[in-house]
């Protein structure tokens, strides 16, 4: 038991400091980025794609493009490729370097093969060019327009996951040292590689943005209350919001992914508006930390409560990190109440800390009172303009849950898929996987023209940019190989080398398709997987069906909806039945709604206004809009009811509510704005939309709730002033 006062504050100062070192060694766990982890562990397409990936092995490539403005000579082709094989000559953790030097096509000449490059002695040969000509061969090493070489290293599938990131990180360094200065662009791509830049924005966020939203926030707190004592305090229990939210993510994930990194920014955010409140009261009472507690314990509370309920609407949502950003922020909400109102009283007694009283804001409230009764019509007419305004734009938002583009169009990813499409429409592509249904093989020759006949099919098809396939490489063989008799010895010799390993599987008497379309757009990718799926009543004889990272995809996209929609029905239910509950009227309930409807129709009118297509990330918007906006309106109601309640009408309950709430109120919504900046650090479209949209809507929802509700009460001021 610690008794003396003094030692009691060293012993604090010290804990917070073992939580703030646990922290910065716990935000060092960064989890790896892969495209299954954003479906449940037991859910059939992630088991299916697993299994996929484990005989397909795309997931370990890293392909690299090398562009440049003219068309390569042949001798600038050997050379360049010359000097990077024999950089990664001996290069550990890989297990092979494909590229134009090193492939090899197949001849057949004097009943001999013979493997022959396609730069012999650093020229072409006109074989070679009829080679690369060929649809297998095409857009594979190097571009039509003969400005880009295509390079393609495989990962060692041993490698550990912590090793994969320092691996990429070295192969880009020294492909961009031997091309410096030469005029060449490198472009990268690959799971691996965007894993690289995930991990790389996650360090970012944790070693910029995060000091950077701290600073701001303290300069923020020291000009509103003016002194360094609340500045200190308000760390002490963002730091151990911070630090809780931490082990939450670690304990259930393991490691710090996008999602639940910007998890830490809000539930920092909702931290700083519990203190803004706490502070604010607590100057206002004379330093009066029971009557604080008193006053704003329920309230707080409250939206604590419908915070909560705004974010725990994503824990039903399909895609797994959305699902735990929302639990995330749920259990954060409720730590920032508790260590508020639980643990920052004990640390103001033990530190005997005051603040000087505030001044009285009565001629603001006077200035906004007098503006209502004034403009009460105007203030309503215009909110119903811009709602109607805004409603009508929502209609031409579109869905596209692009997973390729989760960076800004800046980034270099985002460049790598430009240039990856642009030159060898190699991104978007749908893998067929096509099997017998009967017990014959699927390389015989009468199932080979069977799939011939598809490939046709998808070949007519408006999407279709080009394909490599199973029979092309057969019909690339063949063309060398004229009897059916050295054609299986080839064939056998070759599935033996595992030469044929991306296109069959001999033990599931398997074949694939890899079809690249001309747009990333989700509707393109899901018109393309239906008109496939139509085609399999022509081709009963075989099994077809898509797999891969589109089947991901398309399956995410065609859920945005459904998930936007039981998000939000979800949170204005369970919001309008806590009003309900709250206020035992149904009048109030529906009342109290408006300025929370309200932002999100800014919000969406806003996407449509601009073409900002409706992505899964964007859907918890709307449990984070309503989630945060309510806040405001709880307050400010609450204190509105509680004066009615004593008998007051209501022009005098909305004075008064004004005059408690205002000054909070503005300055929890001008935090958030404050601190708006550290957003644009970060090269994840996810953190500056949901940034952007976030403040459009706490700034409407402001508005709403100190113009619009008083507005519409007013005009219902008899009936009002008739229930008293």
């Amino acid at each position: 038991m610690i008794k003396h006062k003094g030692l009691k504050r060293i012993f604090s100062v010290l804990c917070v400091m073992g939580v703030f070192i646990l922290c910065a060694i716990q935000v060092q766990k960064i989890k790896p980025f892969q495209v299954q982890n954003l479906l449940p562990k037991d859910h059939p397409l992630r088991i299916e794609y697993n299994a996929y990936n484990e005989q397909y092995d795309d997931e370990n490539k890293v392909f690299v493009l090398l562009k440049k403005e003219r068309k390569y000579l042949s001798n600038e082709i050997y050379q360049l490729l010359s000097i990077l094989e024999n950089e990664f000559k001996f290069y550990g953790g890989l297990s092979s370097f494909g590229n134009l030097k090193s492939a090899k096509y197949f001849t057949f000449d004097d009943q001999r093969f013979s493997l022959v490059s396609f730069l012999e002695k650093g020229d072409w040969t006109k074989r070679a060019k009829a080679k690369l000509a060929t649809d297998f061969w095409k857009n594979t090493l190097i571009s039509d327009d003969g400005k880009s070489l295509l390079l393609t290293f495989t990962i060692t599938k041993s490698l550990e996951r912590k090793e994969r990131v320092p691996l990429v990180k070295k192969i880009m360094k020294n492909i961009d040292e031997v091309i410096e200065g030469t005029g060449i662009a490198s472009y990268y791509l690959g799971t691996e590689v965007a894993n690289y830049w995930f991990t790389k924005e996650m360090i970012k966020n944790q070693i910029l943005i995060s000091p950077v939203l701290m600073l701001l926030m303290g300069i923020f707190f020291y000009f509103i209350f003016s002194s360094f004592k609340v500045v200190a305090f308000s760390y002490l229990i963002i730091i151990l919001s911070y630090a809780l939210t931490i082990i939450m993510i670690i304990a259930f994930e393991g490691g710090i992914g996008p999602y639940s990194s910007f998890a830490l920014y809000f539930v920092a955010i909702v931290a700083t508006s519990d203190l803004i409140h706490f502070f604010s009261t607590y100057r206002q009472e004379g330093s009066n930390i029971e009557q604080t507690v008193l006053l704003l314990k329920k309230p707080c509370f409250l939206t604590s409560l419908t915070t909560s309920i705004g974010f725990s609407a994503l824990v039903i949502n399909e895609n797994v990190p959305v699902r735990y950003f929302g639990m995330y922020c749920t259990l954060g909400t409720f730590g920032c109440y508790l260590l508020t109102f639980y643990v920052l009283p004990k640390f103001l007694t033990l530190y005997h800390f005051k603040l000087e009283k505030i001044e009285d804001v009565s001629i603001s409230v006077e200035k906004i009172w007098s503006l209502i009764r004034r403009k009460r019509s105007i203030i309503i007419g215009v909110f119903t303009i811009l709602a109607v305004v805004f409603s009508y734009e929502s209609l031409r938002i579109e869905i596209d849950d692009n997973l390729y583009r989760k960076f800004l169009n800046s980034h270099p990813l985002s460049q790598s898929i430009d240039n990856f499409s642009d030159g060898l429409n190699f991104v978007g592509s749908v893998d067929v996987l096509i099997k017998s249904n009967g017990s014959e093989k699927i390389n015989s020759r009468r199932n080979i023209e069977i799939i011939k006949s598809f490939e046709r099919d998808i070949a007519k098809l408006p999407s279709y940019a080009h394909h490599k396939s199973f029979t092309q490489l057969y019909e690339n063989l063949n063309n060398e190989v004229k009897d059916d008799r050295t054609m299986n010895s080839l064939f056998n010799m070759l599935y033996d080398y595992g030469a044929l390993n991306s296109f069959y599987k001999k033990i599931n008497n398997e074949v694939r398709v890899v079809l690249f379309l001309k747009s990333l757009n989700s509707i393109t990718l899901e018109n393309t997987i239906n008109d496939i799926k139509e085609l399999n009543d022509k081709y009963k004889d075989l099994e077809i069906k898509t797999s891969g990272f589109s089947s991901i995809r398309n399956y995410i996209n065609q859920n945005v909806i459904r998930s936007f929609t039981e998000s939000f029905l979800y949170s204005i239910v369970l919001i309008f039945c806590l009003f309900l509950f709250l206020f035992k009227s149904i009048k109030w309930a529906l009342i109290s709604m408006i300025p929370n409807i309200f932002p999100l129709i800014t919000i969406s009118g806003l996407m449509g206004l601009f073409n900002i297509t409706m992505e899964s990330n964007l859907v918890i918007l709307v449990s984070i809009t309503i989630g945060i906006a309510v806040d405001d309106t709880i307050h400010f109601v609450f204190n509105l009811k509680k004066n009615m309640d004593m008998g007051h009408n209501i022009e005098d309950s909305i004075k008064y509510s004004l005059k408690k709430t205002l000054m909070a109120l503005v300055t929890t919504t001008s935090i958030f704005i404050f601190s708006f900046p550290t957003f644009l650090f970060a090269d994840l479209k996810l953190f500056v939309q949901v940034g952007v949209f976030i403040l459009i809507s706490l700034v409407a929802a402001l508005l709403a709730d100190f113009l619009l509700l008083p507005a519409v009460m007013l005009s219902f001021k008899r009936t009002f002033d008739d229930n008293l």
